[in-house]
């Protein structure tokens, strides 16, 4: 073991690292005696003074136990985390039901799954909801493939003032549709009645006119003048029928020559007329009846 000196003593460093690999009784057998491969031109190695000791690192201070190395410090290990206990189908039950009833809301298995941090199993999740339906313990509604699941008022706090308020909305609700169907029918009656004020209405107009047509075949019969045939009123009805007809048709095929004459002489139809003098039904102050005018 080699050892180096300061103006001061023995190194402290060269001590430290000769306490350390180097069992005890040899370290103070280093102290007093020189070792073997040391020669009479080498000075022995002094003794540790007492003011020196007192400025030795701590770890020079601490005396090591007899024949024994210094032990390298050891990793303390952290204690293992225990897995969480897995809950029984009864206690998964009871855990859902009552989250169920604190929230008081509707969820679906997924939100129930979710909310729960995995507590229980996600496929546990619908079945245990689907068991607590069947049980009444909540309501079910379903909207096309997916399952909305609600706690049943009667497990919440305050439910059975909720299920007398629940009655008394099905006695308003039954109460408004039986008034519904009153109104329709009343309704369909003064529809009905309607319906005869117009018919009554109507047969009082028919009857008005009847008496005044009586009225006017008495006056006439009562005048002496002479009496038409019922065919010859038909006759000269075909016959002003006829004339009226040919009337309309020559009418519009001479509107139809002088517009062609127009267009092609880029002339107005008005100027036409006044050009070749012909007298319209307007200005002859004669037109044609409305039967007759399409």
């Amino acid at each position: 073991m080699v050892f180096s000196f300061t103006s001061g003593g023995l190194c402290w460093n060269c001590l430290w690292w000769n306490y350390r690999l180097r069992p005890s009784s040899l370290l103070v057998k280093a102290k007093t005696e020189p070792t073997k491969t040391q020669t009479d031109s080498e000075p022995a190695i002094p003794p540790v003074k007492a003011s020196e000791a007192t400025n030795a690192p701590e770890e020079l201070k601490k005396e090591p136990k007899a024949g024994s190395s210094q032990p390298k410090a050891a990793a303390k290990k952290a204690p293992e985390k225990g897995k969480e206990k897995k809950l029984t189908k009864d206690e998964m039950e009871v855990k859902v039901l009552e989250y169920m009833r604190q929230q008081n809301r509707p969820y679906n298995a997924q939100n129930v799954f979710d909310n729960l941090h995995g507590a229980v199993p996600k496929g546990s999740v619908q079945t245990i909801m689907e068991s607590l339906v069947t049980e009444g313990k909540l309501l079910i509604k379903e909207y096309g493939k997916i399952k909305v699941f609600l706690v049943s008022q009667s497990l919440v706090v305050g439910g059975d003032d909720a299920t007398a308020l629940q009655q008394e909305v099905d006695e308003a609700s039954k109460k408004r549709k039986a008034l519904g169907n009153d109104l329709d029918t009343t309704r369909k009656e003064m529809s009905q009645v309607a319906s005869k004020h117009a018919a009554a209405k109507e047969a009082k107009e028919s009857a008005a006119e009847a008496l005044t047509l009586e009225a006017r075949a008495k006056q006439l019969k009562g005048s002496g003048e002479e009496q038409v045939e019922e065919s010859e009123v038909r006759a000269v009805e075909a016959a002003f029928t006829q004339v009226h007809q040919t009337w309309r048709k020559r009418k519009r095929l001479c509107m139809d020559t002088l517009r062609t004459l127009g267009e092609a002489m880029s002339t107005r139809t008005d100027q036409l007329l006044e050009q070749y003098g012909v007298d319209t039904d307007e200005d002859c102050g004669q037109t044609l009846p409305l039967e007759f005018s399409q």
